[in-house]
């Protein structure tokens, strides 16, 4: 794993609305580049609706589903408020990628492109998934070390574990991380087999998170991600002081950091500031790899 772990950085999801209030009606068959596939609408689709959708719809009165020409990469529409919620943006889009095509610039420009040239409504984006993908070697076990190694949020502990996804942060809130197996997901969901093991962190965050630096679709191509690690997440190991605690008990060393923070509390009176601070060190491989991938990442060096 030394040797041959790798890191990529992606635009899984981005989200953009406007921030004119009137209505808009578009024509489905003439958003460049997709092709309309269907309607989901509440009161018919609710057994195949995830919970994002299912948000939608308690807003909006359907979401139009389209698909890339090219990569077939979905995009939602949302744009028929429903009348208690005439707060909301009048236009709501959602690009969407997929492990083999992630999200580029022209999927998203000539759509902005469209609507303001053919509606006179700006586009910003609100809200994107930036996702770091760790890939080795198969059956290497990497997943597992890095669910180990994982130190995000105020707690540095996951507020949920659902399915094997670890959750640190709010459901709702302007920043969460998400660490799940890529690989055990592209398999279960999408029937896709991988050659390698892929541990994916994904940041999901609101825009406003990011202050005046993004206000644009060209400012998003260009942003530099470097303050990601470790801002909202970063990457640890045990250093020599905790092993040597540990040496009758190496079985505790495989624990996550979070419970092993715990585990230094109750037994020895450690308090978590003096843990993280006195006891870990940044992960000798994981740390550089996801650092350099971060610094070097943008979505789009030359957008149009």
């Amino acid at each position: 794993m030394r040797t041959s772990t790798i890191v990529n950085i992606s635009l899984d999801k981005l989200i953009c609305s406007i921030p004119e209030h009137h209505d808009v009606f578009y024509d489905i068959n003439a958003v460049p580049d997709y092709v309309f596939h269907k309607y989901f609408k509440d009161d018919e689709d609710a057994d195949v609706l995830d919970y994002e959708d299912k948000e939608l719809l308690q807003k909006y009165k359907s979401i139009a589903i389209f698909y890339h020409k090219t990569t077939g990469n979905r995009l939602r529409i949302s744009n028929m408020r429903k009348r208690k919620h005439g707060y909301v943006s009048p236009l709501y889009l959602i690009f969407d990628s997929s492990y083999s095509h992630p999200l580029s610039c022209d999927e998203a420009f000539p759509v902005r492109d469209h609507f303001q040239q053919k509606y006179n409504v700006h586009l910003r984006p609100t809200g994107v998934h930036l996702a770091t993908d760790l890939i080795g070697p198969k059956n290497s076990g990497l997943h597992d070390v890095v669910v180990r190694s994982i130190k995000a949020g105020k707690k540095g502990a996951p507020d949920h574990i659902i399915n094997g996804t670890l959750y640190f942060g709010a459901l709702k809130s302007a920043s969460r991380v998400a660490v799940y197996d890529k690989t055990k997901e592209l398999w279960e969901k999408k029937g896709i087999p991988s050659e390698v093991d892929i541990s994916r962190i994904e940041l999901r965050l609101k825009i406003t998170r990011l202050g005046n630096f993004v206000r644009t679709l060209e400012d998003l191509a260009t942003h530099d991600w470097s303050f990601v690690y470790p801002k909202y997440f970063s990457l640890h190991e045990p250093n020599y002081l905790l092993k040597s605690k540990l040496r009758r008990k190496k079985k505790h060393l495989l624990l996550p950091i979070w419970m092993l923070r715990d585990l230094m509390r109750k037994d020895y009176g450690i308090p978590p500031s003096n843990f993280f601070r006195d006891l870990l060190k940044e992960h000798s491989i994981f740390a550089y790899l996801v650092r350099e991938a971060l610094d070097d990442y943008r979505w789009c060096p030359k957008p149009h």
